[in-house]
């Protein structure tokens, strides 16, 4: 296919995007893009194309969401206060119906505030806490449909429901310990958040309901050692593996409802590591290390999905260990870095909820910094790759080999550790791509995920 526009609409404004589409957006495995063509495609049985936009857009697209006429919350709040007690007052005053008290002001403040606020017009700014379109208004034709739709679209759109959205989940999250969004994000034991979305890969994973048949066991691994054979006639070494999803290596912090649904004690991983090694073939696994190290320190982000840089670096020392015999990497001791830990109240799993902390819920962030700047390598441009592909360079390595990685967002934390080893590396955030390969002509690729995206490599 061919995309020639895309127009975005919100209520506020529309834009209608023309030109380098596809460097506005980001395509996942399904789909390819070539010379301006557009191919959809089955992966591993599994057809889901769909494009995201990426940070270059994201200016074009706050604009949508912010209209230029805005008020703060405060005026607003004091502007809806205002006019609700002046008409509270004056019909009790005119019917002396009802004695007047400070709790009946109240409460028929809040009862009149939305409805003010929505007849003034008045946009509050606030973030988009349910990611979704919200309902427009609807047509009178036909009208016997007329009161259902308009009342889905006033139960959408009555005024003050973003601040109300937002004042209930912190009521939940703050007071009851729980998620506004339990089918994205649920509160674990110790003061963990996990992921656990069912339109992700994630739930299947932890839940162990992805292990592959035989059949297709055997077809998953033929695909690994094509491409090794293949890069092998290349003089291309080829390493592939895995790292651990944060549910594998804190199973014990997950919430009683989550452990509940693990089915048996096998998991895709066990399949096929267990599988590789049978045929001699290797596939690094970094989960022992990761469980071992787990009960010294922090390894992942308790608000995050992600692991945090000390668990990177765990990874990246059992990675160097299991994969020494092909690239032949010796890890840079922890202490040739400087170690500094910052406080940290957030991450993705809590603005998945639509909140920004939660009260007594921090953590300590570990950044780390290589004492002797002079060994470090510098981050360059390069038109050849996809926007958001990271290129490294360091003249100072003493590998001179260069390095193509297809890896996910679990790997922007591997950068600072790798990318000391060798003199350039290409870190692409795609699944295997042989055409970039022939492009780019490295000495070495690796193939590496998070746990639950190990069926797309």
């Amino acid at each position: 296919m061919q995309i020639n526009a895309i127009s975005v609409y919100s209520e506020i404004d529309k834009i209608n995007l023309t030109d380098s589409i596809h460097s506005l957006f980001n395509f996942n495995v399904y789909t390819t893009h070539e010379n301006g063509t557009y191919y959809t495609k089955v992966v591993e049985g599994r057809y889901d194309p769909f494009l995201i936009s990426n940070n270059y857009l994201e200016p074009t697209l706050n604009r949508l969401r912010t209209p230029d006429r805005m008020l703060s919350n405060k005026w607003v709040y004091l502007f809806s206060f205002i006019f609700s007690i002046a008409i509270v007052i004056t019909l009790m005053y005119k019917l002396k119906q009802i004695e007047i008290s400070y709790f009946s002001i109240a409460f028929n403040f809040f009862i009149i505030a939305p409805l003010f606020v929505q007849i003034m017009g008045i946009q509050l700014q606030q973030e988009d806490l349910e990611k979704r379109e919200l309902s427009k208004w609807p047509n009178i034709d036909p009208i016997i449909d007329f009161p259902k739709n308009f009342e889905t679209y006033y139960n959408d759109n009555f005024g003050l429901r973003p601040q109300m959205i937002a004042i209930a989940g912190k009521i939940k999250t703050n007071i009851f310990r729980s998620s506004p969004k339990p089918d994205l994000v649920q509160f674990g034991k110790d003061k963990f958040l996990f992921y656990n979305s069912l339109e992700d890969e994630i739930f299947e994973s932890y839940t162990q309901n992805n292990l592959l048949s035989q059949v297709d066991l055997e077809k998953y691994y033929k695909i690994f050692k094509e491409r090794t054979d293949s890069l092998s006639k290349k003089g291309v070494t080829y390493v592939k593996g895995f790292w651990p999803n944060k549910h594998t290596i804190y199973s014990k912090n997950l919430p009683a409802g989550m452990s509940m649904q693990i089915k048996g004690d096998e998991s895709l991983a066990d399949q096929i590591v267990t599988y590789f090694n049978s045929k001699e073939e290797q596939f690094f696994d970094v989960r022992q290390s990761m469980l071992d190290n787990s009960k010294e320190k922090l390894l992942y982000r308790k608000f995050d999905t992600h692991w945090n840089a000390d668990g990177a670096y765990i990874g990246y020392k059992a990675f160097c260990e299991q994969t020494y015999s092909i690239l032949g990497l010796t890890p840079v001791p922890e202490n040739k870095f400087s170690i500094i830990y910052d406080e940290v109240e957030s991450g993705d799993l809590t603005k998945q909820m639509g909140v920004d902390n939660i009260w007594g819920y921090d953590e300590l962030d570990p950044n780390y910094t290589l004492k002797d700047m002079d060994l470090n390598y510098v981050v360059v441009k390069d038109s050849r790759f996809p926007i958001g592909s990271i290129l490294t360079k360091n003249p100072n390595a003493a590998n001179k080999k260069k390095v193509l990685i297809f890896r996910d967002s679990f790997t922007s934390q591997l950068v600072q550790f790798i990318s000391l080893h060798y003199e350039e590396v290409v870190y692409l955030n795609q699944v295997y791509n042989e055409n970039i390969i022939d492009i780019y002509n490295p000495d070495v690729v690796i193939s590496c995920r998070v746990e639950r995206y190990m069926r797309t490599m």
